[in-house]
């Protein structure tokens, strides 16, 4: 429900997208704040496992099923209903009344790029609430993680001006990878006109635009590759976690006993 009402109300702030800088701007406005939504959205997974945790632990203590069921129903549901159908009930009600590409590669890049990273916000949350000794806590680091990742997303700061010895995170943002694919795949081949800035016909090849920011149309399946590559290192990172957690409660257990 609200990622439907969100994105309706996206839909229509933006809506109909010239194809001119301030256009440009409202394409780039538009995806980081999906992205932006979807991040911090992410944090669902926080209090749904901090509610599970106490029953998990009673239950594995009881031999009930094993740490790797609970895993693998967990993921299934969490990403089913919590990550991919949102992304899509958002991009649905969102993407046509923005006015976003509309060829078919475009329009199937946005909806596997949303999915994507909002699947791998989801294990990031997931990962840190399993390492959290209460809500409170797992929330406030997840939003110190995710500001950091935006900041290091390529839309609030040039990277060209980032110092070196921070330019790394980068690489370990998840907005840096979809940003990039979102902005290139709906950028790319399109002509902005810049005659609201100067006072002549002129256009300019979106190409030029994607160079100032320094994205490449060519990192594209790079992009792909390390989101889904977050999300199920998160995943491992994630059951690894929950073994040891499990692992150690029973440790005391028997050592009670």
């Amino acid at each position: 429900g609200v990622s439907m009402t969100l994105g309706l109300a996206t839909g229509l702030l933006f809506r109909g997208v010239p194809d001119t800088l301030a256009g440009m701007q409202n394409r780039a406005g538009s995806l980081f704040f999906t992205l932006t939504f979807f991040a911090f959205g992410s944090m669902t997974s926080i209090d749904i496992f901090m509610a599970e945790r106490q029953v998990f632990s009673r239950e594995q203590r009881g031999g009930y099923y094993r740490v790797g069921t609970y895993f693998i129903s967990k993921i299934l549901l969490d990403g089913a209903l919590l990550r991919v159908l949102p992304a899509v009930l958002y991009g649905l009600i969102s993407y046509w009344l923005i006015g976003m590409g509309d060829r078919p590669a475009q329009i199937a890049i946005f909806f596997l790029t949303l999915c994507l990273f909002n699947l791998a916000a989801g294990a990031l949350s997931m990962v840190i609430a399993i390492c959290s000794p209460s809500a409170g806590v797992a929330n406030l680091i997840t939003i110190v993680v995710q500001l950091i990742s935006l900041l290091f997303g390529g839309f609030l700061a040039y990277i060209d001006t980032v110092p070196v010895w921070l330019g790394w995170i980068r690489f370990l943002s998840i907005f840096y990878y979809a940003f990039e694919i979102l902005f290139v795949n709906e950028l790319q081949g399109l002509n902005v006109n810049v005659d609201d800035v100067a006072n002549v016909d002129l256009s300019v090849k979106s190409n030029v635009l994607l160079d100032v920011f320094h994205f490449d149309p060519a990192n594209l399946p790079r992009d792909m590759a390390a989101l889904f590559a977050l999300y199920v290192g998160w995943m491992v990172v994630a059951y690894v976690l929950l073994w040891v957690l499990h692992s150690s409660s029973a440790a005391r257990i028997k050592r009670a006993h």
